[in-house]
């Protein structure tokens, strides 16, 4: 975690972090300019890009460039399980829970290689075809098969 922008909220006992303060340090004025997806990002590289890494990674972001990665750890994410049913997954929280019995909250990581679904390709390479709902409606099925199987 980046300690470089980490300030106190009042008398609170809480912290944040001071994106709009790291963004506006390296080009005045930017982050007011930045959209709001681009202000979220800001704040995750704020709190937990390597200090080193910091400014080349806000400036990527301010330049609107895709030169280097950087990381990202989202605290809550929307996704699904194999049948298609939403969720809202509180990561933080998990991370939270996992600390505080001792393990590494740095394991959690919602990065999970996954298979594409039918490729659009396919999709639409047979969607003239007489038998094309009956294959996509197999495919729809055998996709969630495949991620089961151990």
């Amino acid at each position: 975690m980046n300690t470089d922008y980490r300030k106190p909220l009042g008398h609170s006992g809480l912290d944040y972090f001071a994106a709009e303060e790291a963004v506006n340090a390296l080009e005045d004025g930017a982050y007011a300019g930045l959209p709001y997806t681009s202000k979220v990002f800001a704040e995750n590289l704020v709190r937990r890009c390597a200090p080193e890494q910091l400014d080349a990674a806000l400036m990527q972001i301010i330049e609107r460039k895709r030169d280097i990665d950087f990381p990202w750890y989202p605290a809550r994410v929307v996704c699904h399980d194999i049948l298609g049913q939403t969720a809202l997954v509180d990561l933080a929280g998990l991370r939270d829970a996992i600390a505080a019995k001792g393990g590494d909250p740095a394991k959690v990581n919602p990065v999970v290689p996954h298979p594409p679904g039918i490729p659009e390709k396919i999709q639409f390479g047979l969607m003239q075809k007489p038998r094309a709902r009956s294959w996509s409606f197999f495919r729809a099925y055998q996709q969630p098969l495949k991620m089961v199987v151990f």
